[in-house]
């Protein structure tokens, strides 16, 4: 039998790092999803109110670091491995007034710096360069994040995505729209995430971020079977939202000065780049989409990222959404190998490897469960993956199909 799962919240003193402390944990959610976006999590815990004052909260501050874990046993006798599900910092803390003894923290992930760490210089690569490197020199020489750091060896093993010439424009991005950029030119298959570091008191002393390519090895740590106890639910569906078989990329505008019957003028232009697939179009008609991207000062970068954006986006595909048993190994990225006999997508069962987008763990004193996003490695999926409107409850299902 699962006994309730075990849960921890440590909060480390952004001032004094050596300084822990564990509230108990009432409720918690958390999720990640692809494209790269920030981690977000959100902790109910007991107030502390020694002081007794209605919604006192010392000595947790806005921007503590912290470490939210399970633990989930199927005998008395197992020891307790604690697993991470979020690491971040507090982003608000908020107090209910009234009999409710509770805080709630709004916590994002280490990589939340990104989002505001505006690029303040212009960047020109010429020639060819990969992702790696020009993380590297960004990072290290200019030092634009102070929280992260960046090292070709965190990983062992680095993969890269080779432009062929990149600029960017100073106080026109962000370091996420960067990342962002090179997501696209790599056509999906590449991510970025971070990799923490602690101590051997648990203290978080280093923070990287990392740049890998997604794994075409299916995990062993779970798998999704219906019948087994840890399939809850389920819903899946094939889609053609979101299909684009031509794109075109505009960047920056530029002005070309030239004369016209002997007199001055200026003539406007944009930066463009446009990709499209002939084979895809005679399939499923035209279908276009269009992109501006400030900062862009190169007409070959604008058709490297149309490239990348068609090419993950030029055919239908399955998306899909469960719910299991708890697991603290889930991650984005992870390909899942998932059978449910009596689900039929396009006249064929659910069957095969499916690549996770959106990973969102729900946890109680009694209760940890876990959903999975199933879709392309593509722009906006988790919204389309929204749209689904059937739920098939696996255990209730009583029109099991099984395969001849």
């Amino acid at each position: 039998m699962l006994h309730k799962p075990k849960v921890r919240l440590v909060v480390q003193d952004k001032n004094e790092p050596y300084n822990k402390y564990y509230p108990t944990v009432l409720s918690a959610s958390a999720s990640y999803s692809y494209p790269f976006t920030i981690p977000t999590a959100n902790i109910e815990i007991i107030t502390n109110r020694t002081p007794e004052t209605s919604g006192y909260i010392s000595p947790l501050k806005v921007d503590d670091i912290v470490r939210l874990q399970v633990s989930i046993t199927f005998s008395r006798n197992e020891k307790t491995v604690w697993l991470d599900v979020f690491e971040g910092r507090i982003n608000a803390i908020s107090s209910p007034f009234g009999d409710r003894n509770t805080t709630t923290l709004d916590c994002v992930g280490h990589a939340y710096e990104t989002t505001y760490t505006l690029l303040e210089k212009n960047y020109y690569f010429n020639g060819s360069i990969d992702a790696v490197s020009m993380l590297d020199y960004i990072i290290n020489t200019d030092g634009y994040l102070d929280r992260i750091t960046y090292t070709r060896d965190v990983n062992k093993t680095h993969y890269g995505v080779i432009l062929n010439e990149y600029t960017l424009k100073k106080d026109q991005r962000y370091f996420h729209d960067l990342i962002s950029d090179m997501e696209k030119i790599g056509e999906h298959q590449y991510y970025a995430g971070v990799k923490t570091v602690y101590n051997s008191s648990g203290t978080l002393t280093q923070v990287f971020l990392t740049w890998l390519k997604f794994t075409d090895a299916v995990t062993t740590k779970y798998r999704i079977i219906e019948g087994s106890h840890r399939l809850l639910d389920a819903s899946f569906e094939s889609t053609s939202e979101d299909l684009w078989n031509c794109v075109r990329i505009y960047g920056d505008t530029w002005q070309e000065k030239t004369t016209l019957n002997g007199e001055p003028i200026t003539i406007d232009h944009q930066y463009t780049g446009i990709s499209y697939d002939t084979a895809a179009m005679n399939s499923y008609g035209r279908r276009m989409k269009v992109e501006t991207v400030t900062g862009i000062t190169k007409g070959e970068q604008c058709a490297q990222l149309a490239t990348g954006v068609m090419q993950a986006s030029k055919a239908p595909y399955v998306i899909g959404e469960v719910t299991i048993f708890g697991t603290a190994y889930a991650r984005v990225g992870d390909l899942v190998y998932v059978r449910i006999p009596s689900l039929e997508i396009d006249g064929a069962s659910i069957d095969g490897n499916y690549r996770v987008v959106k990973v969102t763990h729900s946890i109680s004193q009694n209760t940890f469960t876990t959903k999975l996003q199933f879709g392309k490695l593509k722009n906006d999926v988790s919204d389309y993956i929204s749209l689904t409107k059937r739920q098939t409850r696996i255990n209730n299902c009583n029109h099991i199909k099984y395969p001849s």
